[in-house]
């Protein structure tokens, strides 16, 4: 199993970045829903039902890209690496730790699960104002600040960014 993850979550880190380059390669699309097709029934063999969740998930989406019912855009292949590094945190886990982290985590990948299916577009949010609200992290002793902002904003600013240096 966990040679199996390894393997297909390396494909859809490199196929979701390939994708941000070519977003409308239908190769591309079909390689990265073989992935999470064979990481679902690897997880569906031992019982792993959070990860055939997050799996499903993300198949389902690509097969909407493919019908053409959803884009696949920055903020939407930002969610799916999280998903995919979801899978190479679980392929790192030992026989003994395994148990543990899905008590812990199971609601936490059920949460990702669903932002994967949830369809983004970052071209109606960029017809928004941009008004990026960053969530400040807590401050622990002694430490300087630090700022939490959400990927698709920086997302947005980059890309704001780069349209006003050219």
């Amino acid at each position: 199993f966990k040679a199996e993850v390894e393997t297909h979550a390396q494909a859809l880190d490199e196929g979701l970045v390939e994708m941000e380059a070519r977003p409308s390669d239908p190769r591309a699309i079909m390689a990265l829903m073989r992935a999470a097709h064979s990481i679902k029934g690897a997880a569906r063999i031992v019982g792993i039902e959070p990860i055939v969740e997050l799996a499903h998930a993300m198949e389902d989406c690509f097969v909407a890209v493919t019908a053409g019912h959803r884009p696949l855009d920055a903020g939407q292949i930002d969610v799916l690496l999280e998903a995919s590094d979801q899978f190479k945190q679980i392929a790192a886990l030992s026989a003994d730790d395994a148990p543990r982290y899905f008590q812990e985590r199971s609601d936490e990948i059920h949460r990702l699960a669903e932002r994967v299916r949830e369809p983004r577009s970052t071209e109606s949010e960029a017809a928004a104002p941009v008004t990026p609200q960053p969530r400040v992290a807590p401050k622990a002793a002694g430490s300087g600040t630090d700022v939490r902002v959400r990927a698709t904003l920086l997302s947005r600013l980059l890309a704001h960014a780069g349209e006003g240096v050219v």
